[in-house]
């Protein structure tokens, strides 16, 4: 049975139910608990920094969200008002108007908000765990997707000499995941290389996706020749 953690915000407080020993704002058991399973911040720790800058480091603009956690211990626990702080690659939880819980990478495995899923996996070439949204699964592999968030300068105006706030950037990339071996490799969206990890299939599959016209680069057709391929 899954275990269930409701967050209720108050104007002082946080109050936490949980179904286990899994707590969270004002009833994480001790500062022990706190260290494995993260720390409180400020909703935006280095405000000084970024009160100018335009947009936001997270993926939601609405923290009201469904969400569903897997912990490297193999427990799951459904979260209200969590978020993907796609700057910092970490999972937060709302505990007041200017406060937030963060996750410790190492203690998520997988995340759920809203029907997308994020799995943790291992980048090869950095030697780091970063999160990635998982696009299209078929028996063979699936289509990930990574996300960044950086600031970029504002361009200053040459006759009045000011410059207008800093903003976000978002950047994806997509890499496929071999079920086989578990590696990861970069795959620019293009017919070539999507049909490429396809294998033997992709003959049939190029049809397809002809016939439907379908393209590599929409996240719904991807996903829509993933369940063809398992088909064949």
């Amino acid at each position: 049975m899954k275990k269930i953690v409701c967050l209720l915000v108050a104007i002082n407080f946080c109050q936490v139910y949980a179904q286990g020993n899994f707590l969270f704002g004002s009833g994480v058991n001790s500062p022990t608990d706190m260290d494995i399973r993260g720390r409180y911040a400020s909703k935006m720790s280095n405000a000084k920094a970024v009160d100018k800058v335009r947009g936001t480091p997270y993926m939601f603009e609405n923290w009201n969200n469904n969400s569903e956690i897997l912990t490297e211990d193999k427990k799951t626990y459904q979260i209200a008002d969590l978020n993907y702080n796609v700057s910092s690659d970490m999972f937060a939880v709302k505990i007041s108007t200017d406060s937030v819980f963060i996750f410790r990478p190492d203690y998520l495995k997988e995340v759920t908000i809203n029907n997308r899923t994020f799995k943790k996996k291992l980048d090869v070439v950095s030697g780091l765990f970063n999160y990635y949204e998982v696009i299209a699964t078929s028996e063979k592999g699936e289509i990930l997707k990574r996300s960044r968030k950086t600031i970029r300068t504002g361009i200053t105006n040459r006759l009045t000499m000011q410059r207008e706030p800093d903003y976000y950037v978002l950047k994806e990339d997509y890499y496929y995941l071999n079920f086989d071996d578990e590696s990861i490799q970069e795959l620019p969206l293009k017919k070539k290389n999507v049909l490429k990890v396809l294998g033997s299939k992709s003959v049939q599959i190029k049809e397809y996706v002809s016939e439907h016209k379908l393209s590599v680069k929409d996240e719904e057709d991807l996903q829509q020749i993933f369940k063809f391929y398992d088909s064949l």
